[in-house]
């Protein structure tokens, strides 16, 4: 349910996102136990073509009532981008190799396979669990109901797949069923009707036919400010997605839309608002930039600029990230560092015309005219509509909105706070003894007995994995074994975690060994921007600077 694109790579690449590298390196313990589950289209196998629309509905009652601890089930968007990235038409009648390929695709665990039958009064269910991992088909499971009943009968197959899953699943029959009231089944056939349909105005009818016939019904609602949002009346869309707010209370890819849908109505104060508090419950860079952007066209220089400069740490190789910064710069009479945020900008998208052309007017500011005139040329070249700017002295807005992020990645890393959030209230009744194994663990580190601070560490980490300290001695350990990238993924992870400037020199000097040289640069001029006077970090940057 979610207006989403994904990256480059499987689909269960997550590129770019340090938040969610970080919940993955913090959960490693929960994590070994997290399944992805994709449950595919139930194949209709009644003569009644009029109950299609229930080969989708199975996957939408059951993608709810398996959201369960340690289970990522793969929602419909990413369902249709995997059948497209691998030239499949999305259906529910697949060989077992296409269906293999699909459970690649999307990286998952666990592929749900169903069918239904009807003779219009009674309804039978059976579905299937490939384990992908181990290639095993597990036993069939069958329900069966009357045809109005059908809901229930998917919830039994629901609590059915998590026993069969894992056998000390602890909710009996009616508990578990108990937790997921029937909705009408005329405002489920419309929300799927809607799904389905490929026309965003019947879809819009759909929708809001199955938010009038289930009262508030908060998918529903979803969609509708999401389909308004893509047909850009942000107005409408926000009053929607608001009212989804209201009801539902904290929902990031509502909050996402509607900070969207304030930029682009030039609310820059509401706009700032929404991301700001979506960055404390999803930390992703697409947010930090664009929660940059919205402070920087209020006027709030500072907070702009540290919006920005979380993006680019959150993923340095993003030049989407860097020119943002750059061109906030450049409005702010910052020149000299909106021309570094460019180079380094333009180093990883050299053909981007409209970075040349901020690079001129950076060097005409500065009045280094010989490099701006060569500078506009190549602008001209790549893009010719800035010729146009430059003669009516008229430059359009140039900030870059981040509109799309990756469902897959996104969905982890909720799931992963989650998880994180149970295990920290877990941990609270174990804080002094972290305390003590972390005073052990500077004592083993300085005896050079790197092997048992490790295990210490690892210990203190698993029940305290939002420790900062932590994460920066296991970083020491790998360092001092000589295990550099180890210790990079744990110095980074304390930094996100707490500021440390002596991490941060570690890190940056790690870089520097690893020639990774514009990151050891990057981490080294932080540095200085927080102690000036810092000789380490001036001269790691002495270092990389020579060829």
């Amino acid at each position: 349910m979610t207006l989403l694109r994904f990256s480059s790579g499987c689909f269960g690449a997550i590129r770019g996102l340090l938040s969610l590298t970080l919940w993955l390196l913090w959960c490693n313990s929960c994590l070994a136990e997290l399944q992805t589950v994709v449950v595919l289209p139930f194949a209709n196998h009644s003569k009644n073509a009029g109950l299609h629309w229930m080969s989708e509905s199975f996957p939408e009652l059951l993608e709810d009532r398996l959201k369960w601890p340690n289970l990522n089930v793969m929602g419909r968007e990413e369902r249709l981008l995997a059948f497209d990235r691998i030239g499949i038409p999305y259906s529910s009648s697949l060989s077992r190799a296409s269906l293999i390929k699909i459970g690649q695709e999307l990286d998952a665990d666990i592929l749900l396979l169903g069918n239904f039958d009807s003779d219009g009064k009674q309804i039978e269910a059976t579905v299937s669990v490939l384990d992908l991992r181990k290639n095993v088909l597990k036993a069939r499971l069958q329900e069966s109901a009357a045809l109005d009943q059908f809901q229930t009968a998917c919830g039994r197959l629901g609590w059915k797949i998590l026993a069969q899953l894992d056998s000390t699943f602890p909710l009996s029959l009616n508990a578990y069923l108990a937790k997921f009231p029937v909705i009408p089944n005329v405002a489920l056939e419309n929300y799927v009707r809607g799904l389905i349909e490929s026309g965003r105005a019947k879809q819009i009818r759909f929708f809001r036919q199955a938010d009038k016939e289930h009262v508030n019904y908060s998918k529903a609602i979803f969609q509708v400010g999401r389909l308004y949002h893509q047909e850009k009346d942000y107005s409408t869309s926000s009053l929607w997605l608001q009212r989804l707010v209201k009801l539902e209370g904290n929902v990031p890819e509502a909050s996402f839309l509607s900070g969207l849908n304030q930029l682009y109505l030039k609310n820059y104060d509401k706009a700032a608002s929404e991301f700001e508090r979506l960055t404390r419950v999803t930390p992703l860079n697409e947010v930090y930039t664009n929660l940059g952007i919205a402070l920087s066209l209020k006027g709030s220089k500072e907070a702009a600029s540290e919006a920005f400069q979380k993006a680019i740490a959150g993923d340095p190789s993003e030049a989407d990230y860097d020119f943002n910064l750059a061109y906030h710069r450049w409005k702010t009479g910052d020149f000299a560092g909106a021309l570094k945020n460019l180079e380094d900008s333009i180093e990883r998208n050299d053909g981007d015309g409209e970075a040349q052309y901020l690079l001129s007017k950076c060097y005409r500011a500065m009045g280094r005219l010989e490099e701006s005139a060569s500078a506009f040329a190549l602008a001209k070249e790549l893009s010719p509509k800035v010729e146009g700017w430059e003669g009516r002295r008229q430059m359009p807005d140039l900030f870059r909105i981040q509109s799309h992020f990756d469902a897959s990645s996104f969905k982890q890393l909720q799931l992963q706070i989650r998880q994180f959030q149970e295990s920290k209230k877990k941990a609270g009744a174990s804080k002094d003894k972290a305390r003590a194994d972390l005073a052990q663990a500077r004592e083993l580190l300085t005896a050079k007995r790197f092997d048992e601070a490790e295990r210490s560490l690892a210990q203190t980490i698993q029940r305290e994995p939002a420790s900062a300290e932590a994460h920066l001695l296991m970083g020491q350990v790998f360092e001092a074994r000589g295990e550099k990238e180890r210790a990079v993924s744990e110095l980074r992870a304390s930094i996100w975690l707490k500021e440390n400037i002596a991490a941060r020199v570690l890190l940056s000097r790690l870089y520097l060994d690893l020639r990774r040289r514009q990151e050891a640069e990057t981490e080294a001029r932080i540095v200085l921007e927080l102690e000036p006077g810092n000789h380490q970090a001036r001269d790691i940057l002495a270092k990389a600077a020579k060829p």
